[in-house]
């Protein structure tokens, strides 16, 4: 029986044998029996160089990786207009300052709250301070700010401090410093945020490194569900789309600068000789020296035939994979394709609706954020004020603000108070004195019932119907005509119900010869009508001639007042009309427009 004890030290072999052990290259030292055992072909380790480094020692071409992105902001083009289309827009809404309750505030025009956003540091402006925000935020999730405050106290309470009762002073505000959140670590104690390190980047860097208590960090970031204290940016929900348009893109390089050419693959019956061989491979380096050069003709004997690989249908469909990708960026930063002008058949109504799709859904809730994180910094200069974006600044906003005063002018004409739907519709007005109150129009009456002298239709009320010179010589017309009598009228009253018929019949004929006096008019010039011929189509003294002759025992006075009230707004009205270019047509739309309300009451 043998007893062997072995210690393996890098294939030396330690063994103890109490019988006679005498193997080859071993020595017996002390009863201890070692040996060098020979390595096994299993075993052995061949040095040699990598295959990039054997290449480039023969002289062979490099077999490069290809470009590989590290940041997708600089080097995906949607990555980066998509980030800065948000910077942008923010950049350039108004931030302004007011002091007193929303909507009877008092705007702050200057002072030093205006000073210090107009340079919040020495290098950076005003648009600068709003598009490193958003550049951050959407980078990282999360934007780092350092404020830096001046030795001096001023009076008033510390902003780092709002809503635990302190008072006293507090200092004065010099600048602000917007780092890169990626120098930043958390530092957590107990479960609790006890500071942030930074690491600066040498002597280069805007601070040094240092370690900052919680409340000498403004740190503000996107909602994160997977990490409590940090945030969570839409570049890495956008990132498989990115590295995605990135392999395409560089792939389309690589097509161009080789002309098309995805190499060629020589195929041989027998093997060939390694002197041969480097001998294709110089004719074939010789043929193509670089891009943008037309190929040379190359000649390679003994070679059986030469083939050249084209390009399938499916490596064509990068193109139409880009677009997908762009739509994810797209969606990933909240930002529709037509804001970026990235589409190819956009009509006008489809961009405007996306544009105002776009300031409501994704500018204005950001602008939201922003106020609310913004706050402590003004604070920080001016304690009683607030800062906020003025969006109805913006023209596609004012023109959403009027389409929605079409809608209150609805509600408003069946009853509904100003005050309600200035709430409702935030119209922005103040509230109005007499804004409690409904009004309705004075033409309003009960189906089935004849107009009376005490019925509403005689009585004009609301303001609103009382500026209204139509609504005034209808009311006039209307006392004219005796409400239904049961018995003849007295001879006295009987002249009052006809001359009244005579007056509709003259309203009437005079509508038609202004229509045809507008029709001549019309036909003796190329462009709209011009002013100095409206006196012409109205023909005041003429209608006044007419009328006196017809209502002859009529009040005068009155009966001209009337028929002035009709050819006044008829002015107006071919007025507005000449101003926005309208023919023919539409003015004489605008003309029966006016008589279809006398003939309406």
């Amino acid at each position: 029986m043998e007893l062997l004890w072995i210690l393996d030290l890098g294939r030396l072999e330690l063994s103890f044998a109490p019988f006679e052990f005498n193997p080859i290259n071993s020595v017996n030292l002390f009863g201890f029996n070692i040996s060098r055992a020979p390595r096994s072909d299993a075993s052995t380790v061949q040095r040699s160089f990598s295959p990039t480094s054997a290449d480039w020692l023969a002289g062979r071409d490099l077999d490069y990786q290809g470009a590989v992105m590290t940041n997708a902001y600089e080097q995906v083009v949607w990555v980066y207009r998509a980030i800065n289309v948000l910077a942008e827009q923010i950049a350039n809404i108004p931030f302004l300052f007011s002091t007193g309750e929303r909507g009877r505030e008092n705007l702050i025009t200057s002072g030093p709250l205006l000073d210090f956003y107009a340079r919040p540091h020495p290098q950076i402006n005003r648009f600068q301070y709003w598009e490193l925000r958003l550049i951050w935020l959407m980078l990282r999730g999360e934007c780092f700010r350092i404020p830096i405050y001046e030795d001096a106290l001023i009076p008033g309470p510390d902003p780092n401090r709002i809503g635990r009762g302190e008072t006293g002073t507090r200092r004065k505000l010099k600048r602000i410093l917007i780092l890169d959140p990626a120098h930043f670590y958390h530092l957590v104690e107990d479960h609790k945020l006890v500071g942030w390190r930074y690491t600066g980047l040498g002597p280069r860097a805007p601070l040094a490194s240092q370690v900052f208590l919680p409340e000498e960090v403004w740190f503000e970031k996107l909602p994160n569900p997977f990490d409590f204290w940090r945030g969570l940016p839409p570049l890495y929900a956008a990132a498989t789309a990115a590295r995605t348009d990135f392999a395409a893109s560089a792939f389309m390089r690589g097509i161009i600068e080789n002309n098309a050419d995805r190499g060629v693959i020589v195929r041989t019956e027998k093997p060939m000789a390694p002197e041969q061989e480097e001998q294709v491979f110089a004719a074939l380096r010789a043929r193509k020296r670089r891009a943008g050069m037309a190929d040379k003709p190359v000649l390679l004997s003994g070679v059986t035939e030469v083939i050249k690989p084209e390009l399938s249908s499916g490596d064509l469909q990068f193109l139409e994979n880009r677009k997908f990708s762009r739509a994810e960026i797209c969606a990933a930063f909240g930002v529709p394709e037509e804001i970026l002008t990235a589409t190819d058949h956009a009509k006008y109504d489809v961009m405007q609706g996306a544009r105002q799709n776009f300031i409501e859904n994704r500018v204005a809730p950001l602008c939201g954020r922003l106020e609310a994180e913004e706050d402590v910094v003004v604070k920080a200069i001016e304690p009683k004020a607030v800062g906020w974006f003025d969006l109805d600044s913006l023209p596609i906003m004012q023109q959403a603000r009027r389409n929605r005063l079409v809608t209150a002018k609805t509600g408003f004409d069946m009853g509904v108070p100003f005050n309600e739907l200035n709430r409702l519709l935030d119209l922005g007005f103040k509230r109005l004195p007499w804004g409690d109150a409904g009004y309705l129009a004075g033409n309003l009456q009960k189906v089935g019932e004849s107009p009376t002298k005490d019925s509403p239709l005689s009585t004009v009320r609301g303001p609103l119907s009382e500026a209204d010179p139509i609504d005034r010589a209808l009311s006039f017309l209307e006392r004219t005509v005796p409400a239904e009598p049961s018995a003849p009228e007295p001879e006295s009253g009987a002249p009052l119900k006809s001359e009244a018929r005579r007056l509709r019949r003259f309203f009437f004929e005079q509508r038609g010869r202004v229509l045809k006096r507008l029709a001549e008019a019309r036909r003796s010039a190329d462009s709209p009508v011009r002013a100095l011929e409206l006196d012409v189509v109205l023909d005041a003294a003429g209608e006044r001639e007419k009328l006196r002759s017809m209502l002859a025992s009529l009040d005068s006075p009155k009966a001209e007042e009337l028929n002035q009230t009709h050819l006044n707004a008829l002015r107006n009205s071919l007025a507005d009309g000449m101003e926005q270019g309208e023919t023919s047509e539409p003015l004489a739309a605008r003309v029966r427009a006016v008589y279809n309300r006398q003939s309406h009451h």
